[in-house]
């Protein structure tokens, strides 16, 4: 008997504490409605309180202002420039070179040899390089000679008959003298004559041409100027 008993009242306290547990919504539903109303009922007197409280909140969650950067170092303008090139090196002066103005000589007409022994024919009207005149002129190598120490007769044209005569076989005699072999052309004291004809004295073995032609009546010395005609 004294087990149900217990068994009651265990019982009796678990339907308490369910009754009291199912009453707490209700209370809290209660409580709000109260309050809703007494916070109307009394809302000008709240509202600026509510007002001041929301100021609070909201400055204590604004957001902080950034920090102030750093301010930067200033940079030189002459840093920034852009690297200089390397100075391309001097030219070397060269030495001057003078100028020296060099004087061109003409060419001078080709000199008569000092020694020739040619093959000698009459001259005619086409070039004459070795050939005969007349007993006093003849060219040798292209180089017109003048017998400076002897003078013949003119022949073309001829001053009389005699002197053509002599000066006909003065210069039949100089053509076989000049092919008789070597001989020596020698420069006196002038040169070149008036025709701008060379003066030179002919030699074989020491022996002027022009004196033994002399010898043989065939010419005169130079400058004795004797008549050809008589």
């Amino acid at each position: 008997m004294a087990a149900k008993r217990g068994n009651r009242r265990k019982s009796s306290g678990r339907g308490k504490s369910s009754a009291s547990g199912s009453l707490m919504p209700w209370y809290a539903g209660a409580a709000l409605a109260i309050g809703g109303i007494v916070a109307y009922d009394h809302w000008p007197a709240l509202k600026p309180k509510l007002i001041a409280t929301e100021r609070v909140a909201t400055a204590s969650i604004a957001p902080r202002a950034p920090a102030e950067k750093p301010a930067l170092a200033p940079v030189h303008v002459a840093a920034m420039r852009a690297p200089s090139l390397p100075v391309p090196p001097a030219p070397i002066p060269s030495a001057s070179i003078p100028v020296v103005p060099v004087s061109v000589p003409r060419p001078s007409p080709t000199p008569a040899p000092a020694t020739a022994s040619e093959s000698f024919g009459f001259c005619g009207d086409g070039p004459h390089f070795n050939c005969v005149v007349d007993g006093d002129t003849f060219w040798v190598r292209g180089v017109k000679i003048r017998i400076a120490d002897i003078d013949t007769p003119e022949i073309n044209p001829p001053a009389c008959p005699e002197a053509k005569n002599r000066g006909t076989a003065a210069k039949l005699r100089l053509l076989a003298l000049l092919n008789d072999g070597a001989f020596t052309l020698q420069a006196g004291s002038s040169e070149v004559d008036k025709d701008g004809l060379k003066f030179r004295t002919i030699y074989r073995q020491g022996r002027s041409i022009g004196m033994q032609m002399v010898s043989e009546g065939l010419a005169q010395p130079s400058g004795s100027h004797k008549p050809w005609c008589t």
